[in-house]
């Protein structure tokens, strides 16, 4: 499975739930509620002061025998200090993917971390599924026949939600409640209560940023032309559309489209 979060506001989650929150903070993304051997948090800051929107800083990652931090400016601080690439040892490798992403691989998940254009792709084995537990043993059964009254419980919880093929729980709280409203979900997963708490007021980037909904709207109108259908086709790309023109930062970023045969760069969508 995997969950994306890309650089400005927007969460696709394991089971492919989609909400957007512009919070300025650093907030956990993936934790293991029940073995607890992985923590993967995100560091969100204000982009260059245009608030209310904010953009993806950082990433770290917490797994048994070390601690890793992959900056926006690609560089990579393994157990506190700055290491070359690539870089490996026991617990985990970092490489360069490509020119355009940090590669970190660990045991059970791996992690696309992007340098031209913040975004941050973590994808999990089926180990960190739901696990069973059941009130007649003290340790989580992986086995459901062998565990009377068993339920499944979510190993993983944060703001890529639960992985269990399940959008309905996936705002699962660290005290295991389901929060309705997505800005008191997130507020839960506030890695410091230093950061300040958001009020769940919307935000419509093309509103606040209405001059810039023209230039955004024609150039994100490429994506439904004929020279994407053949890639992605109507179902594939429903959504493509939305988060593009929710990119408030598109305009200052992109010039105005070309007319066929325009290269674009790459955008997380």
């Amino acid at each position: 499975a995997e969950c994306a979060v890309l650089g400005d506001l927007h969460y696709i989650t394991f089971d492919h739930r989609r909400f957007s929150f512009p919070g300025a903070c650093e907030y956990t993304l993936v934790q293991d509620f029940v073995e607890g051997t992985l923590r993967i948090t995100a560091e969100q800051e204000a982009c260059g002061g245009h608030q209310p929107l904010s953009c993806l800083r950082a990433l770290s990652i917490t797994v048994p025998g070390a601690s890793a931090r992959l900056h926006s400016t690609g560089e990579v601080v393994v157990d506190g200090r700055v290491v070359p690439l690539p870089f490996a040892s026991a617990a985990l490798t970092v490489r360069r993917a490509s020119s355009s992403f940090l590669l970190l691989q660990t045991f059970g998940a791996h992690l696309l971390w992007g340098l031209e254009t913040p975004a941050a792709y973590i994808t999990l084995q089926p180990a960190f599924a739901n696990k069973v537990s059941s009130t007649r043993f003290p340790m989580p059964c992986t086995i459901a026949v062998l565990c009377p009254n068993a339920i499944p419980v979510p190993q993983v919880r944060g703001l890529c939600g639960t992985y269990n093929w399940d959008q309905r729980d996936d705002f699962a709280t660290p005290a295991g409640d389901v929060e309705v409203g997505v800005t008191a979900f997130a507020n839960k997963y506030r890695v410091s209560t230093d950061c300040p708490v958001l009020s769940p007021v919307p935000f419509e980037p093309c509103s606040t940023y209405a001059p810039r909904r023209e230039l955004a709207a024609a150039t994100c109108a490429i994506l439904h032309g004929a020279s994407f259908q053949v890639l992605s086709g109507p179902t594939v790309c429903q959504h493509c559309g939305v988060r593009c023109s929710a990119r408030p930062l598109l305009s200052a970023a992109l010039p105005p489209p070309r007319g066929p045969g325009a290269i674009l760069p790459a955008l997380p969508l």
